[in-house]
């Protein structure tokens, strides 16, 4: 049996809208987070992707997007990624996978 697994594909952050997409195993629940912020919990979709989708005000800094695949009971963390990226003002963030794109709001 393979080892569960998560991947943090992109992550955009417009205004207070936050949406992180990924794949994991088919469905598995996930749950995200801004360093400690919780933003929510998604469960995969049979071809394995997810997407967590919040609105939250988010200040400026430094973050790390964490994504934690969950055991079936939704309690113990099996597998986890990470994504990190800087939120400047006025800008609209998105990152995509490691790589992270800063795109300045109209």
């Amino acid at each position: 049996m393979a080892a569960p697994k998560v991947v943090v594909e992109a992550v955009e952050i417009d205004g207070n809208k936050i949406f992180v997409a990924g794949i994991a195993d088919a469905g598995r629940k996930v749950r995200a987070y801004a360093n400690e912020i919780l933003l929510g919990d998604a469960t995969t979709s049979p071809d394995g992707h997810f997407l967590v989708e919040t609105s939250r005000d988010l200040p400026v800094g430094t973050y790390t997007v964490r994504v934690d695949a969950l055991d079936a009971g939704g309690m113990k963390v099996v597998a986890r990624a990470t994504v990190p990226f800087e939120r400047e003002p006025g800008e609209t963030i998105a990152a995509d996978g490691a790589t992270i794109a800063l795109i300045h709001a109209a």
